[in-house]
């Protein structure tokens, strides 16, 4: 039985290394987060006005969930996702829930 010497098997290894290196600075860079409506991600549910609150338009998009800032009689609420948006909603921001 013939003996494989080690660096003939590890040739191919470094050569997918070097490829893998070699590739990874022509990736283009990531996309920004977009900024959309705000009527566009909170749930159907969720009034985005009313007396004594008012939730800002566009929103900004990050980690897949809607930053959404709320004016309000209060202050400003930043709730990130429509759940928070409605918990929001729920603790007496905007209506009895």
């Amino acid at each position: 039985m013939k003996r494989v010497h080690s660096w003939f098997a590890a040739g191919p290894l470094f050569s997918i290394a070097w490829l893998v290196v070699g590739t990874a600075g022509a990736l283009p860079p990531p996309e920004s987060e977009p900024t959309l409506p705000a009527k566009d991600l909170a749930p159907q549910s969720i009034a985005l006005s009313g007396s004594g609150y008012a939730v800002d338009s566009p929103t900004q998009v990050k980690n897949f969930l809607g930053q959404f800032s709320i004016r309000s009689d209060w202050g400003e609420i930043d709730a990130a996702g429509g759940v928070l948006l409605a918990h929001c909603r729920d603790a007496g921001v905007g209506g009895t829930g």
